[in-house]
């Protein structure tokens, strides 16, 4: 089955809804690419409640919606590329806030830091 440039813009409008709601509330991820960043490096720099920052990565090659979610200047990953692109888009829109929920060193380390990020 295809799905028409109208399907297209009617899923990614249902998509920001979605997470528009999500984050009149709050929503939770884990941090994409981990392993990859500076994370296992300073994970004893975070706790519950650090405040971590949430930046377009404009210059990324493999996904024109990432955002790239640091630690002062250290970057831990990224926002889930599922769910990246409205992400982006909120953050051009209002200020969202990002941080720590809780960290378990004993969890595979796609799933070692789990994040929570609110609309302020």
């Amino acid at each position: 089955m295809e799905l028409d440039a109208d399907a297209f813009t009617q899923i990614s409008r249902i998509q920001l809804r979605t997470v528009q709601l999500l984050l009149s509330e709050r929503f939770k991820c884990n941090i994409d690419g981990w392993k990859y960043y500076q994370g296992e490096g300073i994970i004893n720099q975070l706790k519950p409640g650090t405040e971590l920052k949430l930046r377009p990565d404009l210059r990324n090659e493999y996904d024109s919606n990432a955002v790239g979610i640091f630690h002062g200047k250290y970057q831990l990953g990224f926002i889930p590329a599922r769910i990246s692109r409205e992400i982006k888009a909120e953050l051009f829109r209002r200020k969202l806030t990002c941080s720590v929920v809780q960290i378990n060193s004993e969890k595979p380390q796609w799933e070692r830091v789990e994040i929570e990020v609110v609309a302020t």
